[in-house]
């Protein structure tokens, strides 16, 4: 057994929320966004205010705090100018400056579908619920629920913890990387398909890095999947070790997202951001391949692309081809009959029986559990083990 390969895992994200009048801020980003004639907010970044006109973004006023829209504004709080929450109730994130409080979030005035060329509901009542959002319909016409309708709509008071100094920092400790539950229920989901390979390991990077775009309730239900796990950052060994972050954006998309969320998946996950015309897998398979040695080839198929509602493809493509410090000897392998419990009977035509000594290899017996430990060969100092599980 030479090369150890892995799946990798493709998420299509339909909506991420996205960054107005003369001179405004988003005129001097790059790439740079045209200024709103209007004033509707739909979402507020670090950069400032962000509307759609024409279906496309478009700043709002020249990017400090006084520019922002939030949750906060209705109440009579300003928006704040950080993104540090020192107390949350069912509004909204609060944070405090200049002694203060401060709103953290989006306007509940605005909704999702503004960015897909549908207006926002005025009233809450869901119709029809999909992977971008709730929505409704009126005068005919799809309609997206606002932000306000996912809030509680009892009154309710006033925070009452009035803040006496300045805020401290939030901890700058990152979590120490471990083996999250996700791993193991993944497992326990998925346990009854026959001849799975999969990568735990490939569906976090690519649930992270779709975690970097999400708000509100995705945000959370994503969390409730992979946690806060702190993901290590990891380079590939040119022909031995290939580890790759990619995302492909349907062409007609591509100035709708946020360019805060590509330089975050370029700067976190050294992920490679590709413009596409989504009309066919094979820019996006020839990356796969490319990306796993040549080991995975036609993963996706056209219909995924040729699919309207998908914007984005996000994918962590991993593959290994290395080599045992103690290699089987391809004169120990030979066939050997097993029986089913039924009585049937089956060959295996690769099997390898060998006695050996080694600091190398591991192994560990109980009445429920046997596990197999065996070194890979170092890569630029790099060494990895194989660990075979057998309940």
């Amino acid at each position: 057994m030479k090369n150890l390969s892995f799946f990798l895992l493709g998420l299509a994200l339909n909506y991420i929320p996205t960054t107005h009048a003369e001179q405004c801020f988003s005129e001097s980003l790059r790439p740079a966004y045209p200024c709103c004639k209007g004033d509707k907010v739909v979402l507020t970044d670090k950069d400032g205010a962000w509307g759609v006109e024409n279906g496309k973004w478009c700043g709002i006023g020249g990017g400090d705090s006084s520019s922002k829209s939030c949750f906060s504004i209705n109440l009579g709080y300003p928006c704040c100018k950080g993104d540090t929450i020192v107390y949350s109730d069912e509004r909204g994130d609060w944070g405090v400056e200049d002694n203060k409080w401060c709103g953290i979030g989006e306007s509940l005035d605005a909704c999702f579908s503004l960015a897909l060329g549908y207006p926002c509901c005025e009233a809450c009542e869901i119709v029809y619920s999909d992977d971008r959002g709730d929505w409704g319909v009126e005068n005919k016409s799809w309609c997206g629920i606002k932000n306000r309708c996912a809030t509680n709509d009892d009154p309710v008071e006033e925070p009452t913890e009035e803040p006496t100094e300045e805020p401290t920092e939030e901890p700058t400790e990152e979590p120490v990387e471990k083996i999250s539950d996700f791993e193991f229920e993944f497992l326990k989901m998925e346990n009854n398909k026959q001849n799975m390979l999969y990568s735990p390991l490939s569906i976090e990077y690519a649930l992270n890095m779709l975690k970097e775009g999400a708000a509100n309730n995705t945000l959370a239900e994503i969390k409730k999947v992979i946690g806060d796990i702190k993901l290590s950052k990891y380079q590939s060994i040119d022909k031995n070790l290939s580890f790759a972050n990619g995302l492909f954006v349907r062409d007609t998309f591509y100035d709708l997202v946020l360019p805060s969320y590509i330089d975050t998946l370029k700067e976190k996950y050294d992920a490679e951001v590709i413009k596409d015309a989504f009309k066919s897998a094979k820019n996006t398979n020839d990356w796969i391949e490319d990306k796993t040695l040549g080991i995975i080839k036609d993963m996706l198929e056209d219909d995924i692309f040729t699919d309207k509602f998908t914007s984005l493809i996000i994918i962590n493509a991993l593959a290994m081809d290395v080599e045992w410090v103690n290699q089987f000897s391809y004169s120990g392998t030979f066939g050997s009959p097993f029986y089913k419990e039924d009585g049937n009977k089956i060959i295996a035509t690769t099997m390898s029986k060998s006695k050996t000594t080694s600091e190398d290899i591991g192994f560990y017996l109980d009445d429920d559990l046997t596990v197999l430990t065996m070194n890979l060969k170092k890569y630029n100092d790099v060494q990895l083990e194989f660990m075979a599980l057998m309940p």
